[in-house]
């Protein structure tokens, strides 16, 4: 489950969302958010309510995360497929937290 998060993160790494181009707001937004997803971990989560908040945490970074990368990222085929890439993610998990929260 971390690993789609992570997935999505570095996606939107790879498309070069900390370049030059961008503002200097969009890398610090962008590298924070990074930071609290990398620090999630529902692995460790005690009991199930305990996963299914950390379930529900890491998809609302992960969706804050599409939001802030659909602002930053400059257009082009690389914008459309990370944002593509992310959205998948974001439907993978909600569909791992629908079989395992109820």
């Amino acid at each position: 489950m971390i690993r789609t998060l992570q997935a999505a993160v570095v996606a939107v790494a790879l498309a070069g969302c900390a370049g030059p181009a961008l503002a200097d707001d969009c890398g610090d937004l962008l590298g924070g958010l990074k930071k609290m997803i990398d620090r999630l971990d529902p692995a460790k989560a005690d009991g199930e309510a305990k996963l299914c908040a950390s379930l529900g945490e890491g998809i609302g970074l992960l969706k804050i995360f599409r939001i802030v990368s659909d602002e930053c990222l400059p257009t082009g085929e690389k914008r459309i497929s990370t944002l593509g890439n992310l959205d998948r993610s974001i439907r993978k998990l909600q569909a791992e937290a629908d079989k395992k929260c109820q």
